[in-house]
């Protein structure tokens, strides 16, 4: 297994939105920072350099260094080792740490050990939940916390439809 880190090119591209779109869940802050800023680091604080983790031909990881320091990952296995050392060749400092909690975590854990003196302006660790449709049932167990959206949820106040259309 040779692991290898690139940028995001137009040789890759199609692999790399393949990779992110089949871990839909777990990849939005990556899979909207692209579709906004673009694979390369310009002036608006959540842009930056995408790059892939890949062993041979196949995609294990996609991550970036935003501006505002944020590292946004997902990955396939503990790859920490490998993306922090890219992240030393950035002109951005590593500040904190976005994305699903697996492949958060071995970063996280690797970087606190090098950086004793790193302490995050915030920690949130929130849950995400998925639910296929297709295999809805009646006796769904789930968290009381947490309940099925309903239709009222959705509810347009009459300066509403005015507001969005002040944000296009």
């Amino acid at each position: 297994m040779k692991i290898c880190i690139s940028n995001i090119d137009q040789n890759n591209i199609q692999n790399a939105r393949y990779y992110l779109n089949t871990h839909e869940d777990t990849s939005q802050f990556l899979i909207n920072n692209y579709y906004e800023h673009g694979p390369i680091l310009t002036a608006h604080n959540n842009s930056g350099n995408f790059k892939i983790i890949h062993d041979e031909e196949k995609i294990v990881g996609v991550f970036c260094l935003a501006r505002r320091g944020n590292l946004l990952v997902q990955m396939d296995g503990d790859f920490s080792e490998i993306i922090l050392n890219s992240c030393k060749h950035e002109p951005i400092n590593l500040r904190g740490f976005i994305g699903d909690w697996c492949s958060i975590k071995p970063i996280w854990k690797r970087f606190k050990e090098s950086n004793p003196d790193y302490v995050p302006s915030i920690e949130s660790k929130e849950i995400l939940y998925s639910y296929e449709l297709h295999s809805y049932d009646k006796k769904l167990k789930h968290d009381s916390h947490v309940r099925l959206m309903q239709k009222s949820d959705f509810k347009q106040t009459p300066n509403s439809f005015n507001k969005a259309k002040a944000f296009k």
